[in-house]
């Protein structure tokens, strides 16, 4: 047995039948034909078929982590051999980075003052520490490291570079004050 319509796949079992003297044929059903669709090929595309491609199967859809589907995520095979649905695409996204990665941390911002010297790491994000000197001309007035904080600000205030006697004055000031 074989379907007349070639884009039909016959399905069912396929060994001889005879025609018995009521006008029946032997055995339980017989085979039909059935529509089959078309493979289907599409770039970064994963899909699972139900079964073989015939009318009434399904595929399904997904794409890799690094793209988003867009489209159905499953479609049926149609009686004409077309699939019901418009085939998805997938297409890339950015990768999400995860939790705690520098591009999701709130960034601190980049100490720039006159005569300081900051050394920190390149991200600026929690957990960096910025380490501060002076040129030699000048002393350090205030911390000497602080660390950037969860919420993007530094977590003691930025220190300053300043000449001996201007030092000895803020000292003094301080003192004659208390």
């Amino acid at each position: 047995m074989s379907c007349k319509d070639r884009s039909k796949a016959l399905v069912g079992k396929t060994r001889r039948w005879t025609c018995l003297s009521d006008g029946q044929w032997s055995g339980h059903s017989l085979p039909r034909c059935k529509a089959q669709c078309p493979i289907i090929d599409t770039e970064h595309l994963t899909i699972i078929y139900s079964s073989r491609l015939l009318e009434g199967s399904s595929a399904t859809f997904s794409c890799p982590p690094t793209h988003v589907l867009s489209g159905v995520n499953r479609t049926i095979c149609t009686r004409n051999g077309e699939w019901a649905d418009p085939i998805p695409t997938c297409s890339r996204t950015d990768i999400p980075k995860p939790e705690g990665h520098p591009v999701n941390k709130k960034k601190c911002p980049n100490i720039s003052d006159e005569n300081l010297l900051v050394d920190h790491s390149r991200h600026l994000t929690e957990g960096s520490v910025a380490t501060f000197h002076c040129p030699s001309t000048y002393v350090l007035s205030g911390v000497s490291r602080t660390i950037c904080t969860r919420s993007g600000e530094w977590a003691d205030p930025i220190p300053k570079c300043l000449r001996p006697h201007v030092l000895w004055k803020h000292f003094l000031s301080h003192c004659l004050d208390s």
